[in-house]
């Protein structure tokens, strides 16, 4: 997320104006084949220019990394979420992989961020396997949550509750926030927005799941917010990291007043694995998977 002058909450609250229901109606929309392509659509589009702008910050840190590496395998760990999706096999969602891949993503970001060189982390090899498990597996697991039973509510969800997170933190930061919470990476953000955005993203996991009707089990959701507040955040600064080592404000310029997808997708792409699990226990837990 990038940080914000007071002059660009104009322009943010308008791009948020537009794009919000364009979002709603993507997550939504069945029409015409009964499936959700076109939140498919949007997140292959999405997953496009974000490994593009991710691919561009590598560049800047003086690595050649050519564009194409990073799209194409974004797209193939995309590819292999619509397949899977569209197979339409819940029973075996619930794999190491799905577990792994709560721990794992996040990781692959965090090292992506580093500023130390590392000489097998930095191989081309292995950045094309962190791109891909930062950015791809991440973004995987949208398209999973999606095709499930009731998928597009826990989609909602989980984008209510980042939102929430997001804009606590932003609003409490600017008004009362007085102790930098990571200066050497985000000198703006405070432990009074962190802890703004940890509460707000459990009272929006509640609300939404009261308001969406998915009956989950209070404190459960409960605790599905309290995982989103942390790990958003933690995404949050593993991506002010990347920009803040090739030394830009923002990953791109594509959102008035936001910056590029891959600002927009901080908090999100580390929630996603763990919020595919959650929702896989929960689905399992009304009886719903074999």
């Amino acid at each position: 997320m990038p940080e914000i002058k007071e002059d660009g909450l104009t322009t943010r609250l308008a791009t948020a104006a537009v794009g919000l229901p364009i979002l709603f109606c993507a997550v939504w929309l069945e029409w015409p084949l009964g499936k959700p392509i076109w939140f498919a659509a949007l997140v292959f589009i999405a997953g496009a220019i974000a490994a593009l702008e991710l691919a561009r910050l590598v560049n800047l840190w003086g690595d050649k990394f050519h564009p194409a590496i990073a799209l194409l395998v974004t797209m193939v760990m995309l590819i292999s979420g619509l397949i899977r999706g569209l197979g339409g096999s819940p029973g075996a969602y619930t794999t190491f992989l799905d577990i792994a891949a709560v721990g794992i993503c996040p990781f692959a970001g965090w090292v992506l961020g580093s500023s130390r060189k590392m000489a097998f982390f930095d191989s081309s090899p292995v950045m094309i396997l962190r791109i891909a498990i930062y950015l791809g597996l991440s973004l995987y697991y949208a398209l999973q949550i999606r095709f499930l039973d009731d998928g597009w509510e826990w989609t909602l969800l989980l984008l209510l509750v980042v939102f929430a997170m997001d804009t606590s933190a932003y609003l409490v930061g600017r008004a009362i926030g007085r102790t930098p919470l990571a200066p050497s990476i985000s000198p703006n953000k405070t432990m009074e927005g962190a802890v703004a955005g940890f509460l707000g993203a459990i009272a929006a996991s509640v609300f939404a799941n009261s308001v969406l009707g998915l009956d989950a089990i209070i404190w459960e959701v409960a605790a599905l917010g309290s995982i989103i507040g942390v790990l958003g955040q933690v995404g949050d600064l593993a991506e002010s990291r990347l920009k803040r080592k090739a030394g830009v404000k923002d990953s791109g310029w594509l959102i008035p007043g936001h910056g590029g997808i891959l600002d927009r997708l901080d908090s999100i792409v580390y929630v996603l694995p763990a919020t595919h699990l959650f929702v896989i226990w929960e689905i399992q837990q009304k009886g719903l998977l074999s």
